[in-house]
């Protein structure tokens, strides 16, 4: 990732470090780039294109979360855990990764559909608004989670990022007209455990 040309006068005239704050910028953009493959590679998304991977786990949830009459997000999560145990795995502290949106409806499903039943929990809940752990898995959210998947996994296990170049950075000048910033990270992420990750789909649609 790089900055576009910053002229000598933008470098000289402007109160803040206009360099330094391009490099912040476009280092949060590798990681960001970093994260999406491993996801990608993780969720099979390049290789199916589809939410039916070919060596991950998966299976549908019982019904959309956001069919509150009908849908069970504790049952499919335990579902997750139970085809990791099957493959030989222990999913206990395992990561489940979702997008805002079902995080979201879990918060929904958890107070106002099963609160009642569990009014400690809910009550909790509703003060904190979040949700960090549930059922033994940990709870984490990402923009970068695709939305209509829920994917629970090993961490340690299932992907691997191999890191070929370690995050870099350079700046370069051009006499006259300015200075350009390049970040740049090479690597690739392998999966190495796919029996070690499921993905609950049909979570939206």
């Amino acid at each position: 990732m790089e900055s576009p040309w910053i002229s000598n006068e933008d470098i000289k005239d402007s109160d803040v470090d206009i360099l330094a704050g391009n490099v912040k910028e476009l280092v949060k953009a590798v990681h960001f780039k970093v994260d999406r493959r491993i996801y990608d590679v993780l969720t099979e998304a390049t290789t199916s294109g589809t939410p039916n991977p070919t060596n991950v786990n998966d299976t549908a949830a019982t019904a959309t979360w956001s069919t509150t009459a009908t849908c069970d997000p504790v049952e499919d999560l335990m579902n997750a855990k139970m085809e990791i145990y099957a493959a030989g795995y222990n999913p206990e502290g395992a990561i489940c990764l979702m997008n805002q949106n079902e995080h979201k409806l879990l918060i929904n499903f958890l107070i106002m559909v099963k609160g009642s039943s569990i009014p400690p929990f809910a009550t909790e809940k509703i003060k904190s608004g979040v949700v960090m752990s549930l059922l033994g898995l940990k709870i984490a959210v990402s923009p970068q989670a695709t939305a209509d998947w829920v994917v629970t996994f090993v961490p340690g296990k299932a992907v691997t990022w191999k890191q070929f170049t370690g995050l870099t950075s350079a700046v370069m000048s051009e006499p006259g007209i300015g200075k350009k910033v390049r970040v740049w990270e090479e690597g690739e992420a392998m999966l190495e455990h796919p029996r070690s990750a499921h993905i609950i789909t049909d979570t939206i649609t």
